[in-house]
């Protein structure tokens, strides 16, 4: 909300934010299919990656937020 509220559109601001749980980032592609649920919708058609710091390293987010 706080991208749009900036000027992105919702699919801009959705693009720019990467979600991993237990089973890795959620992508298209990754073993077992991504949960249903609004999760759903930052799911990214990339290859799937488990690794924490890989997926780190691959995106350089400017931000982590975790639970």
């Amino acid at each position: 909300a706080a991208m749009q509220h900036e000027g992105l559109s919702e699919e801009q601001a959705r693009d720019r934010i990467y979600m991993a749980d237990i089973d890795g980032l959620l992508c298209d592609s990754r073993p077992g299919g991504v949960p249903a649920g609004p999760a759903a919708a930052f799911a990214k058609n990339q290859a799937p990656e488990r690794d924490l710091a890989a997926l780190v390293n691959r995106i350089k987010p400017s931000c982590l937020i975790g639970i």
